[in-house]
């Protein structure tokens, strides 16, 4: 059969989508980098492919694509099944997609939806909410996915397929049993990339050469932070699974000549578990000559300083470490099990090894204050990462941290386009608004810019800073603001 997999256009005036692979569906500005590789799509593709259907992708997020030109794609095509990636954050897009879909291609294509997005039980319904869309597809789907399209070519049912949501004859949703995960992902085969972008995926932006590829070494994670969704929705829990060595590195090489890649970095949700397994990829890489830069999204706390030391001597430039407060007492009620005291350790191990380090923090658990939110500032500044990221905390619908909220009764907003992480906050805390915690992430940005502009005069000279600025008016407000900060 011919299935179109997309992630559809998610745009708003100053500002672009991230959906399709990422952990974070969310905005970001405009002129920003950031595009992250929509690895499912393109497993869920090379799975179809490989069991001799036809298929295409195309990642109108990554492409900065009009909605017009995605469903041109779509036209060109003419496919059977049109898979589309969804999230909450986007959901009202999507369904105006979904509505010109239809209206472009009638009843003789399918449509079922993906992604990371989980209605909750009073909400199974959505399907007669959304009656352009016959299927969803729960979790991790190449293989739901091709079960659905083989069932649909040869007219079999569809209720005895793991991990779909689809309708029974009155209309009715009905939700299949959960799909078992499959255990040894080196089964999968690679991604399918030959369709995609693949220049307009950045990742670690400037502290890997571009073009880098993106990887993944492992799925899931063992941890249970209350917010993070993807191990939520897409793995259905702790599971956590790795990759062969030698077939990561097969990966890479082929990736690197196909498409000329300078770097490569792995957007795990926790690449650093098991000293033993991650030594024997440095070991790997070296084995095999691959001498590119690399870097990982990692925990602070799953390694060591000689463990570190063995990476670095592999090719390790860039480590990004999730943190999400400053504060102890908040760090261990979102169940993240992490010491602060060893994210000092790691940060410090990097640093004398010449790693670039991004850390991760976000405003809005339950029981922030002022006084917390400004201990994350300070602790944040005082560890004087090479990049980092202050956002919002986002109670997606489905997530631990979304219950949580609501028995509190601190959820003010249900409308998913509030859900963006950057400029809203969907809830409060005990003694916070939803503006307070607005305030707080623009305060927190506000002297992050500072700090760091004053550590690149600290590092480079005012006049070296200056000359890099285009117009002197801002060169000076900068390195003003700097001084002051």
């Amino acid at each position: 059969m011919r299935v179109f997999l997309g992630n559809p256009p998610w745009q708003r005036p100053g500002w672009y989508g991230v959906r399709a692979g990422s952990r974070w569906p969310h905005f970001e500005r405009e002129g920003t980098m950031y595009m992250p590789f929509p690895f499912h799509m393109a497993y869920a593709s090379a799975t179809l492919k490989k069991h001799g259907h036809e298929t295409t992708q195309v990642d109108g997020c990554a492409e900065r694509m009009s909605a017009a030109e995605f469903l041109r794609r779509i036209a060109v095509f003419r496919p059977e099944v049109v898979v589309l990636e969804i999230s909450t954050a986007s959901l009202q897009t999507d369904r105006e997609i979904v509505r010109r879909v239809r209206e472009l291609a009638g009843r003789d294509v399918t449509i079922a939806w993906a992604g990371a997005h989980s209605w909750l039980p009073e909400q199974q319904d959505v399907l007669v909410t959304d009656p352009q869309v016959e299927f969803f597809m729960k979790g991790e789907y190449e293989q739901t996915l091709l079960e659905l399209v083989e069932a649909l070519r040869d007219g079999r049912p569809v209720s005895d397929i793991p991990g779909l949501l689809h309708r029974d004859g009155s209309g009715k949703t009905i939700t299949n049993p959960q799909r078992k995960l499959l255990k040894n992902i080196d089964e999968y085969p690679w991604p399918d990339r030959d369709p995609l972008p693949m220049t307009k995926y950045v990742e670690a932006f400037p502290f890997l050469p571009a073009p880098n590829l993106q990887m993944w070494a492992s799925r899931g994670c063992p941890f249970k932070c209350d917010f993070c969704i993807w191990p939520q929705f897409m793995y259905g829990g702790r599971n956590y699974r790795v990759r062969d060595e030698q077939d990561i590195v097969a990966e890479v090489k082929d990736a690197t000549q196909r498409y000329g890649m300078k770097s490569f970095y792995f957007d795990d949700d926790t690449f650093n578990i098991g000293k033993d397994r991650i030594a024997g990829y440095a070991q790997a890489f070296r084995d095999q000559g691959l001498r590119l830069a690399w870097g990982a999204m990692s925990r602070a706390d799953t390694f060591d300083q000689k463990t570190l030391e063995t990476l670095v001597g592999s090719g390790l430039k860039f480590i990004k470490y999730g943190v999400e407060s400053g504060d102890q007492g908040i760090v261990d009620a979102i169940e993240k099990s992490l010491d602060l005291g060893r994210v000092r350790d790691a940060v410090r191990w990097a640093k004398e090894l010449d790693v670039a380090v991004h850390l991760t923090f976000s405003f809005g658990h339950p029981g922030e204050t002022w006084e917390t939110a400004r201990r994350t500032i300070e602790f944040a500044l005082e560890l004087s990462p090479a990049s980092l990221q202050f956002s919002l905390m986002q109670p997606f619908p489905g997530s631990e941290l979304y219950r949580k909220v609501k028995e509190k009764g601190l959820l003010v907003s249900d409308d998913p386009s509030q859900y963006d992480g950057y400029s809203t906050s969907p809830l409060r805390t005990e003694t916070l608004s939803s503006r307070d915690l607005e305030d707080i992430l623009r305060e927190a940005q506000g002297r992050w810019r500072r700090h760091n502009l004053w550590q690149r005069v600290r590092r480079a000279g005012v006049q070296e800073v200056v000359y890099g600025l285009t117009h002197p008016r801002q060169a000076f407000s900068l390195v003003r603001e700097a001084i002051r900060g």
